[in-house]
């Protein structure tokens, strides 16, 4: 293994234990416990596969993609629960939101299931599937961005932050597959393996500063300005009656 990912490596382990010592110390765990819960699996992950990268390394490649594959659907359920927060005052909503995630992560890996049966293909396999799952979380993040933008959703400093960190990740990520499918393993191979842990260490420090403290968030329809239009072209008024109609739908 290279220096410099060692290097990389226990930096981002670093920032992953300081960032769940904070967590625990700010009693941000009960908030935001599907982001925590996955920076823990992260940082233990990578510490079994650094261990056995040196003591087992014939049990290296296995480990490796169950802790990449484990990884890439954990992170949908951290983005859910980012648009909890974001839809925190329409339930419907993020029922909704949730039961799309879900398909969306069935889709995807019903897609590459013949794929993963041949060894011949796993890796190459799990690696369209990454890029399938990349550009989904994209549309997710933008989605969510859009919503609090245009509608006027409060999201405050540790959603915002844990949101920006996440579209980081995934823009970089994002990058780094593309120039891998335009100029091939073979000339790209090595970079593309360095960027994917420098994006992951970048969301950690935005992380790191977004959720240092737990700042609460006043709930959308407080924070409506006086004298807000309730008008049925009012985008955030359009937004409660959608939630009321599909909370009707679904309690049917």
């Amino acid at each position: 293994m290279p220096i410099y990912s060692v290097i990389v490596g226990i930096f981002g382990c670093s920032l992953e234990a300081l960032l769940l010592y904070r967590g625990w110390r700010g009693r941000l765990f009960n908030h935001f416990a599907l982001f925590f819960s996955y920076l823990a699996y992260v940082l233990v992950g990578s510490t079994a596969t650094f261990g056995t990268y040196y003591l087992r390394p014939h049990l290296y490649p296995r480990l490796f993609w169950y802790f990449f594959l484990i990884g890439l659907l954990a992170e949908f359920a951290v983005l859910a629960q980012i648009g909890d927060h974001v839809f925190k005052s329409y339930p419907a909503i993020r029922m909704l939101g949730r039961f799309l995630v879900s398909l969306v992560v069935v889709i995807s890996f019903a897609s590459i299931a013949p794929s993963l049966a041949s060894p011949l293909s796993h890796a190459r396999a799990l690696l369209d599937l990454a890029k399938g799952m990349m550009l989904t979380k994209a549309v997710i993040v933008v989605l969510l961005f859009m919503a609090a933008r245009y509608v006027g959703i409060p999201l405050g400093r540790n959603v915002a932050g844990m949101l920006l960190g996440f579209s980081l990740y995934v823009g970089v990520n994002m990058a780094n597959f593309a120039l891998d499918i335009a100029l091939g393993p073979g000339v790209y191979g090595q970079v593309f393996s360095t960027i994917g842990p420098l994006s992951w260490n970048l969301a950690l420090l935005v992380w790191t500063m977004a959720l240092w403290r737990y700042e609460p968030v006043i709930p959308a329809r407080v924070a409506i300005r006086v004298g807000e239009s309730k008008s049925p072209e009012s985008l955030r008024y359009r937004l409660e009656q959608f939630n009321t109609t599909l909370g009707s739908l679904l309690r049917k």
